[in-house]
């Protein structure tokens, strides 16, 4: 070509900001119409494999180029597979099943275990042990510098700073929980930034190094159950500051500023079927979703904040729940199936430290003091039961070292949430009853 030559393009480049989108629109086409899966409408990059009877073969997700694939044994499936391996032949294949040191998918290590001495099954583990010794650094501040705490950054400290917690996000929201509330209270630290933030996030980058953590996924049969662990923490986010010359209006008292936000979590889990009934152990839950997240309306009692806790947690369950739905019969279930179905096919499971909120659910006429309360209460009243209700997710307290959502709302709980995680305990053993003391026998036998 010469210089001053130019090349009409007939079709998307790699490299152009169309070429993503018609790679996906070619891909999606292949899957669907020569190959055979149904795109999902509730998470349009997952394909789903059927048989002739409609049961669910094989499973596929796609991120840009990268694509995996779960299939059964039988030979439906298998030659499946291999049509779509000779259609797309470039880059490599590797079945996780044959790989020792599993494999990395998009950031993450995923590996098959075979049945050991302490576990009798197979269980899949996912964690991100490469991206935090390939990706995580912590930002470099000399002795003198860190000692600034309350010093305003730099601009190149600002840019280190958001590098870092980019990074951090990201791990936080494939594999670790553990780190959502630092995470998320860092992220509003931008428009204020000084140095003793940059202290904070090495230090959330010091856990990353120090704990390592993996989720770990085990077979729980053909049905399941979802657990949906909410909790609150009132006045305990970073939001607003309330300067000095407005405490009068919130009632503070003295000099200092108070912050006036409230956080929520929620922890999403698959259990086995029927092991809400167990008691007094603790049973298997595979998470599959989490979230810790400021509200964004200002409230003023616990009640308020559990009740928008709760909300969210529902919500995140509710797509939980599609999600198997749609993969355990087909996408028409979706709009078909009503509230009652879907408790039915795939129970969901509401789990809340707040005795307030049980007790609101439980007894509808349960008085309910600030009006403001009210509307939140009703609502949790038409989706919750604290009994089996069909259409409605049935309600369970626990006390707060069961709640597994409490490490999402506050600071220094990490290592609770590393410790619980893959668990649940729904129903302690009831304590056992004091033996009489040798007095009351006597009276009770004199009278």
């Amino acid at each position: 070509m010469k210089s001053d030559q130019l090349l009409k393009l007939l079709k998307p480049v790699y490299g152009r900001p169309d070429a993503p989108r018609a790679w996906f629109n070619e891909l999606s086409r292949v899957l669907t119409k020569e190959i055979g899966f149904t795109q999902s409408i509730v998470d349009p990059a997952s394909f789903h494999l059927r048989d002739s009877t409609g049961k669910l073969s094989g499973l596929l997700i796609v991120h840009v180029d990268d694509v995996m694939v779960a299939v059964e044994s039988s030979d439906f499936a298998q030659q499946t597979v291999e049509r779509l391996n000779a259609r797309f032949p470039f880059g490599s294949w590797q079945k996780i099943c044959e790989e020792k040191a599993g494999v990395s998918y998009c950031g993450k290590e995923i590996k098959l275990h075979h049945p050991d001495k302490y576990h009798d099954q197979h269980r899949i583990t996912l964690g991100q042990d490469g991206f935090i010794d390939g990706r995580l650094e912590q930002i470099k501040l000399s002795r003198e510098r860190a000692k600034q705490g309350e010093e305003h950054v730099t601009d190149v400290e600002k840019t280190d700073f958001r590098s870092v917690v980019g990074s951090v996000q990201w791990l936080v929201t494939q594999s670790r929980p553990d780190l959502a509330f630092q995470v998320n209270q860092l992220q509003k630290r931008i428009t204020d930034l000084r140095v003793r933030d940059l202290l904070r996030a090495n230090s959330v980058v010091k856990d990353a190094y120090k704990h390592r953590q993996v989720l770990e996924f085990h077979n729980l049969g053909d049905d399941v159950e979802i657990l949906a662990f909410h909790d609150a923490s009132l006045f305990n986010s970073v939001g607003v500051e309330i300067e000095d010359r407005e405490e009068a209006d919130v009632l503070l008292q003295g000099n200092e500023k108070r912050l006036v936000y409230s956080q929520k979590g929620a922890m999403i889990g698959l259990i086995k079927r029927g092991s809400t009934a167990t008691v007094g152990e603790r049973v298997r839950m595979n998470v599959v979703d989490w979230r810790s997240s400021t509200n964004k309306r200002v409230v003023e009692s616990s009640l308020s904040a559990e009740t928008h806790a709760a909300i969210m947690a529902h919500g995140l369950a509710r797509y939980c729940q599609a999600v198997l739905l749609e993969m355990k019969f087909d996408q028409d279930v979706i709009t078909a199936f009503e509230d009652e179905d879907f408790q039915e096919h795939t129970p969901m499971n509401m789990v809340t430290d707040c005795k307030s909120i049980y007790d609101h659910i439980n007894k509808d006429g349960q008085h309910v003091s600030s009006k403001g309360d009210i509307i939140s209460v009703v609502l949790l009243r038409k989706m919750l039961s604290t009994r089996n209700h069909p259409g409605k997710a049935r309600l369970f307290w626990v006390p707060t070292r069961h709640q597994l959502a409490d490490g999402l709302t506050k600071g220094g709980k990490s290592h609770e949430v590393r410790n619980q995680l893959g668990w649940a305990l729904l129903h302690e053993k009831a304590a056992p009853r004091a033996k009489q003391s040798v007095k009351a026998k006597k009276r009770v036998d004199s009278v």
